[in-house]
Formats: structure tokens, C-alpha cells, sequence
């Protein structure tokens, strides 16, 4: 299952960049805040699923909470991340995306802040100087490039958490 997921992550990215949307500085389509992000902000808070492609190669994934702190979304955690690079044994089979090795992004409030207009601002602490970027959407899915980084989110008002216990 996380190979489809990495698998469709890959081709979706490829894609993207073949259209040309390479680097964060080209102008891609202009997001509308009232349209795109006004309907998450009648919630207090707000799931997020993050993945982002590194420069390396290296996949991280994440799923977590956001909580509506005045006009912003920030996280209320550390927002663990797994990572394509942290394999483990499952079944005499290598699994990448071992949740039991996940990357802590934060250590405290406004590691990310998510804006009405689309900017989000993410500082993990596995990155020194940081990150700001304007969010386009494409369908359910919004993303960016920001630094040879590629981010994709998809906000909704459900609840989860990177490694929490199975059902």
C-alpha cells in the first residue's frame, strides 16, 4: 500500500515538473484565498496530510493535526514525518516509511502556520533556514516548491496521526 502511495506521489511530481513548474520562482497559476482556503477556516481544526520530496530523492510523509490559532493554522505538535529513507523488515520484506523512525519536525507552536491566503510558512527542525511558499491547488491536492523542495497537501476536517495504533 505506502509503495502505491509512494508510486502515485512520484508520477504526480514528475508531472508537475514536466509542465514546467520546476522552481519557486516561476509564476504558476494564482490562487484565489477566499475560494481555496476560507471554508477550512470555519473549522478549529483542521487535518493535515504533507508530503514532500527532497532535493535527494528522499520522500517524507506526515498526517497530523492544525489547530486554528487567531487568523492562522499552526500545529500543536511535533508533526512526525516518516521518510522513504527509514526501512524495516516486514515479513522478510523491506519496508520503507518505518513509523517507528519518524523525524520530529518541531518543538514547539508555529513550526508551520498555515494563512487564509495560501502562504505557509514551515521551519522543521531538520532545515535550518526554513521555508515560505504560496500554495497552488490542482483539484484536492494544494502544493509548492520552495528550495529544490517539492510540498503537497491535502487539508480536511477528519482526525489522524502519522503512527498512531491501527483500528
Amino acid at each position: 500500500m505506502k509503495f502505491i502511495i509512494l508510486s502515485l506521489f512520484i508520477i504526480l511530481s514528475l508531472s508537475l515538473m514536466i509542465n514546467g513548474q520546476t522552481t519557486s520562482s516561476q509564476s504558476p497559476a494564482t490562487v484565489t484565498p477566499t475560494s481555496t482556503f476560507e471554508s477550512y477556516f470555519q473549522n478549529s481544526n483542521l487535518q493535515v496530510q504533507m508530503t514532500i520530496v527532497s532535493p535527494t530523492g528522499e520522500v517524507l510523509y506526515g498526517k497530523n493535526q492544525l489547530t486554528l490559532y487567531y487568523s492562522d493554522f499552526v500545529n500543536g505538535n511535533s508533526l512526525p514525518l516518516v521518510s522513504s529513507v527509514a526501512e524495516t523488515c516486514n515479513k522478510n520484506k523491506t519496508q520503507p516509511f518505518d513509523a517507528s523512525s519518524a523525524k520530529v519536525s518541531f518543538n514547539d507552536r508555529n513550526g508551520i502556520i498555515v494563512k487564509k491566503s495560501g502562504i505557509v510558512t514551515y521551519n522543521p527542525v531538520w532545515y535550518t533556514s526554513g521555508f515560505q511558499f504560496q500554495l497552488i491547488k490542482n483539484g484536492n491536492i494544494y502544493y509548492a516548491f520552495s528550495n529544490g523542495y517539492l510540498f503537497t497537501f491535502v487539508f480536511n476536517t477528519t482526525t489522524g496521526v502519522t503512527g498512531s495504533a491501527c483500528k
